[in-house]
């Protein structure tokens, strides 16, 4: 489009564009409109998988929180789009593989660690945070379904662990990329991935002036959840405290094991706050997909109200 001379082009050698491992292959069979039929199907049947596996390691609840928290970002919206559906998708596999586990604690480390390496593979920077959050939220709903008492230690402990190892697979993966394109390439994408990781995470300004606030991404970023489920959600919510309050009226209620039991999600419930105030820039600019990662929080809130409320029936399926 320019010729030889190439002044205003912006590569993106920094990322490893894994979707295309799985898209290439796929066009090679179908056109796009039947590859959009064949990632609803396959999120319709991850989703329930992964809700059918929680109604069993967890409870009944738990799997309502998640399809609740789900459509709340428009999951199926997002099906329709390779480059953001297979971030979930690989959240979706990794809380079942979480869920069919023998042994839950066994190399959970390893784990996050290749969870958060995957993610970076395949994803374009939209919602990458999820794998982390969805998978970190089903390992604690199993931990506490497993033991008798809550252990804050052992809590943030695991949460240490969890976060760590994740944020080094996906930091690993990606630098790995720069190295290797610079090094066989000769462009200087360690530079590029570096001044790019600036100027995402800075607030623009105009003539000295903010453009928005760190508080205006977090607002924004909020406003894109699907209003009707919102509000949908906020009915139940009150409906159902209402209705555990008064059954729980007369039964003595262990607040302070409950509250340490809500300690885990309560962490995991700002994790999105976090990464929009490291990214501000990019979350302000692409709202309309990183909007999704509340989905991590909308989850978090809702368990939340189940333990504090020793909400969580005992009814396996």
């Amino acid at each position: 489009m320019h010729g030889d001379n190439i002044e205003d082009s912006y590569e993106y050698a920094r990322y490893w564009h894994g979707y295309l491992a799985v898209l290439r292959p796929l066009l090679t069979l179908f056109d796009y409109s039947a590859i959009r039929i064949i990632l609803l199907i396959a999120t319709l049947i991850s989703i329930v998988a992964m809700i059918v596996l929680l109604c069993r390691k967890a409870n009944i609840i738990s799997g309502i929180i998640y399809g609740i928290g789900l459509l709340a970002i428009n999951i199926f919206i997002v099906s329709r789009s390779i480059n953001e559906i297979l971030i979930f998708l690989v959240a979706f596999i990794s809380s079942i593989i979480l869920l069919l586990k023998k042994d839950t604690k066994k190399n959970i480390g390893i784990f996050f660690f290749a969870i958060g390496s995957i993610s970076n593979f395949i994803d374009l920077l939209t919602a990458p945070l999820v794998t982390l959050g969805f998978t970190a939220i089903t390992y604690f709903l199993i931990i506490q379904k497993q033991e008798e008492k809550a252990n804050i230690k052992e809590y943030i402990l695991d949460i240490l662990k969890i976060g760590i190892s994740w944020t080094l697979g996906y930091g690993i993966t990606w630098i790995t990329k720069w190295v290797i394109t610079e090094v066989i390439y000769g462009r200087p994408i360690i530079s590029q991935a570096i001044e790019q990781a600036l100027f995402r995470s800075d607030v623009p300004t105009y003539n000295g002036i903010e453009l928005f606030t760190p508080f205006d991404v977090i607002t924004r970023n909020m406003s894109y959840l699907s209003n009707l489920v919102i509000s949908v959600i906020s009915v139940i919510a009150v409906i159902y405290l209402i209705v555990i309050i008064i059954k729980n009226f007369k039964k003595k209620i262990n607040v302070k094991e409950n509250l340490k039991k809500c300690l885990p999600y309560a962490i995991i419930f700002f994790f999105p706050m976090i990464w929009y105030l490291v990214i501000k820039q990019h979350s302000y600019t692409h709202v309309y997909f990183t909007y999704r990662l509340l989905v991590i929080s909308i989850i978090c809130l809702l368990v939340i109200a189940t333990k504090i409320f020793k909400a969580e029936p005992e009814i396996e399926v």
